[in-house]
């Protein structure tokens, strides 16, 4: 199915916007054996965008990069690209993207207990329990 001019400038803007926003994760690296392909993933505030370049053996093979723009409301939804960041980078890369996407990642579950320990020790007796009632996994650090 060919895009019409004005599909295609919708998607070259949808593209930029994507492309602009903050940047939350980039992985890059080579897909699994036997593929010899490159991939870039980047997550942003506004989506994911899903960059290959595909790696020929072959003298006569004109192979060009391509690119995948998914917004952020989308990404879970997108069979094929949650496809090919787990045959890439793992599951749990895209159980992250996944996070990321949905804007439920909690950062402070990952910081070392005696990080969390120390940072528990300057909060107030209140501030602990707001804490403790907002993150339920942190309790056996208070």
């Amino acid at each position: 199915m060919e895009l019409t001019a004005e599909q295609r400038k919708i998607e070259q803007r949808r593209r930029r916007f994507i492309a602009n926003a903050w940047m939350l994760m980039e992985k890059t690296g080579q897909a699994p054996a036997p593929s010899k392909d490159y991939c870039q993933l980047l997550v942003t505030t506004e989506g994911v965008i899903w960059r290959w370049w595909r790696i020929s053996l072959r003298r006569s093979a004109v192979v060009y990069p391509g690119e995948w723009a998914i917004a952020r409301e989308d990404v879970e939804d997108d069979e094929r690209l949650m496809g090919e960041v787990e045959r890439t980078f793992g599951a749990d890369t895209k159980d992250q993207v996944i996070h990321l996407c949905n804007r439920s990642n909690d950062y402070l579950s990952k910081l070392p207990q005696k990080l969390l320990v120390q940072i528990a020790s300057f909060l107030s007796l209140e501030d602990v329990i707001a804490w403790l009632t907002a993150l339920r996994p942190l309790e056996d650090v208070v």
